[in-house]
C-alpha cells in the first residue's frame, strides 16, 4: 500500500493523531476498493482469481477510469465500466511454473583486478 497508494511515502502528511486516523481510514478504504474492483474484474476473466492479477496495474487502469468518468456525465459511467472490465485480460500475471527450481547458491564477486598467476611471478 505504501509504494502503490501513498507514493513510496514514509510518512503521513497529517498532525494531529485524529487526523492521521482518518488518512490511514482513508487509505485502507481505497485499498479495499481497488481489491474489490479487481475482484469484479477476474470476473471477466473465466478461470483467474483476483490474486492472480497485477495489483499497480490494475491500480493505474481503475485510476485511469475513475479520471475520465468524473469529468464525463454520469450516465456513461456504466459504458466506461463495461469497458474496464473488458480491458481485464490485460492485468492477468503470467502463471507461476512450477517446475522451475532454483536451489540457493552463492555467487562469486568477480574481482576488480586481475589475479597474478603465481608460476609466472617465480620465473621473474
Amino acid at each position: 500500500m505504501k509504494q502503490t497508494l501513498l507514493n513510496s511515502s514514509y510518512t503521513l502528511r497529517s498532525k494531529t493523531p485524529e487526523m492521521i486516523e482518518q488518512e490511514l481510514w482513508g487509505v485502507l478504504l481505497g485499498y479495499n476498493l481497488l481489491r474489490y474492483q479487481m475482484m469484479e474484474m477476474s470476473r471477466h476473466c473465466p478461470g483467474i482469481y483476483p490474486c492472480e492479477m497485477s495489483f499497480s496495474a490494475c491500480t493505474w487502469a481503475i485510476l485511469g477510469f475513475i479520471n475520465s468518468v468524473s469529468a464525463d456525465r454520469s450516465g456513461n459511467i456504466p459504458k466506461y465500466l463495461a469497458e474496464l472490465h473488458a480491458s481485464a485480460p490485460h492485468y492477468v500475471l503470467p502463471h507461476r511454473r512450477e517446475e522451475r527450481i532454483y536451489p540457493r547458491a552463492i555467487r562469486l564477486k568477480s574481482p576488480k583486478y586481475p589475479i597474478r598467476n603465481k608460476n609466472a611471478s617465480q620465473l621473474n
